[in-house]
C-alpha cells in the first residue's frame, strides 16, 4: 500500500474511529483546509481538531468504513460508509438515540507527504431525513 493510502487509513481508522486527535499534527500540514459535509470551511490543524470535537460530540459509536481508495499522483479519493448513534444536538436536531448510517466520499490532496486539503461530499439529505424520522 502506498504511503498516501496508509495515511488515509490512519486518518479514518485511528484518528476518527478512535478519536485520536494526536494524529492531526502527524498526518496534516499546518495550513490544511477542510470543506466539511455540513458546509463549513476549516483552516489549520488546530481548527480541524476543534471541528472533530464539534462532530464527535453529537455522535457516539462513530465509525467510518473505507469502501474504496483511489490514488492518482498527489490525490486520493475515498468512498465511505459512516455509522453512529445520534446522542447530541446536530444540525438543530435534538438527540434521537437512533443508529444512523450514510455514505459519502472524501477527496484528499497531499503536499510534502501530508494532507493539504480535504473535501467531503456526502448524502446530507439522507442523513437529515434519518434525523427527522
Amino acid at each position: 500500500m502506498s504511503a498516501q493510502k496508509e495515511i488515509i487509513r490512519n486518518f479514518y481508522e485511528r484518528m476518527w474511529n478512535q478519536l485520536d486527535k494526536s494524529l492531526v499534527h502527524e498526518l496534516m500540514l499546518e495550513d490544511v483546509t477542510y470543506r466539511t459535509l455540513i458546509g463549513d470551511i476549516v483552516s489549520g490543524r488546530d481548527s480541524y481538531a476543534a471541528y472533530m470535537d464539534k462532530v464527535a460530540g453529537p455522535f457516539s459509536d462513530f465509525r467510518a468504513e473505507i469502501l474504496d481508495l483511489i490514488e492518482e499522483d498527489d490525490r486520493v479519493a475515498v468512498k465511505l460508509r459512516f455509522a453512529a448513534k445520534h446522542a447530541g444536538d446536530f444540525l438543530g436536531y435534538a438527540p434521537t438515540g437512533k443508529k444512523l448510517s450514510w455514505e459519502g466520499s472524501t477527496h484528499f490532496t497531499f503536499r510534502h507527504g501530508k494532507i493539504a486539503d480535504i473535501w467531503v461530499l456526502g448524502d446530507i439529505f439522507a442523513l437529515e431525513q434519518s434525523l427527522k424520522a
